[in-house]
């Protein structure tokens, strides 16, 4: 009884969502075999059915989506760069590798209606079908020229199919077929299975394709950003330093022309830029003392210096301040001299 409700419950919730989003009515809601979702649902691992999920609600990392949560500055396809990606826009890129996919999916699919017993007819109006769709982006065909079940699934459209929102009447117009054939098969699963057909066999070589050109590109992204850094490094470096700064072992570095070192490429770039680091590194260990010593005895003296002068009062703070004149004095031309 729980189960009955809850099912109830979420049926409506999802009727809502439908109406919303895609403009269904109540009957063009009820005319989808819903149930045959659902087992094709059950029918694939708890990873894919996750991808499903989001893939059916239109939330996948797309670029449209990607666009509106602020993630990208472009909505572009990353395949052929041409038009907006979205869900729909997997199967109906024009990308010559998308394209190729999409006719090894179409003859999977052919062998598969074919051992499931299909009407010849009806295999080739959904081939048909399906060809024209991803071609054009919609069925241009009279609808009148077709079975009536397909009429049916054309009114509530031939994307939703390519979905797997199949309508009911095509599930009774393969139970029947069943029926008159001695094979114990049912429309229900037949509907089910095509649905995990079309998902396994179109979006997902679909979708795995689509994210190596993203992660190529992601790739070549980074790679520039990386030499773009690494030649303002590498101009920054040369420009400020001179080979008579540098120790006469180190000074052959500054000895090739900018416009050289730039043309390196990215590794031996990387080398130069750590071996003049170094070189840096040495010459102030040469030329510059130390003076951590004598920056702690003063930061001492100071820190004592403030403590008495918390203590004293009235002309007597006064006489402290000689003292440290004296002291900033000692020090600076000390540091001066160095």
């Amino acid at each position: 009884m729980s189960s009955h409700i809850r099912e109830i419950y979420h049926q409506q919730k999802a009727c809502e969502y439908m109406r919303d989003h895609y403009q269904f009515d109540k009957i063009t809601f009820n005319q989808i075999d819903w149930e045959a979702s659902g087992k094709a649902m059950n029918l694939i691992s708890p990873s894919k059915q996750q991808w499903i999920s989001k893939f059916v609600s239109h939330s996948l990392p797309i670029a449209r989506n990607m666009v509106r949560r602020t993630q990208w500055s472009q909505n572009y396809c990353p395949r052929c760069k041409q038009c907006e990606e979205t869900h729909a826009h997997l199967l109906l890129c024009q990308h010559s590798q998308s394209q190729e996919i999409f006719r090894t999916s179409i003859d999977s699919l052919s062998d598969w209606l074919t051992q499931q017993q299909t009407p010849d007819s009806f295999l080739l109006e959904i081939l048909q079908l399906m060809t024209e769709w991803q071609q054009q982006g919609r069925i241009t065909s009279d609808p009148a020229v077709f079975s009536l079940p397909i009429q049916h699934q054309l009114k509530i459209g031939w994307g939703h199919f390519m979905e797997g929102r199949i309508t009911r009447h095509i599930t009774t117009y393969m139970d029947l077929h069943y029926q008159r054939t001695p094979i114990k098969r049912t429309g229900l699963k037949w509907t089910s299975l095509l649905i995990v057909k079309i998902w396994n066999l179109f979006y997902w070589p679909q979708w795995m394709n689509r994210n190596e050109f993203v992660h190529k590109l992601n790739e070549e992204v980074i790679q520039t950003r990386f030499r773009e850094e690494l030649e303002m490094e590498t101009s920054a470096i040369y420009l400020s330093e001179k080979p008579i700064f540098l120790l006469a072992k180190d000074r052959y570095l500054l000895e090739q022309p900018l416009a050289e070192l730039i043309s390196l490429p990215d590794a031996q770039l990387q080398a130069w830029v750590n071996q003049i680091r170094v070189a840096i590194i040495e010459r102030d260990r040469v030329f510059l003392p130390d003076r951590s010593s004598s920056s702690s005895r003063l930061r001492n003296w100071l820190h004592q210096y403030q403590i008495c002068r918390k203590r004293t009062v009235g002309r007597n703070k006064f006489r402290k301040i000689s003292p440290l004149i004296r002291e900033l004095r000692k020090r600076s031309t000390r540091y001066n001299n160095c």
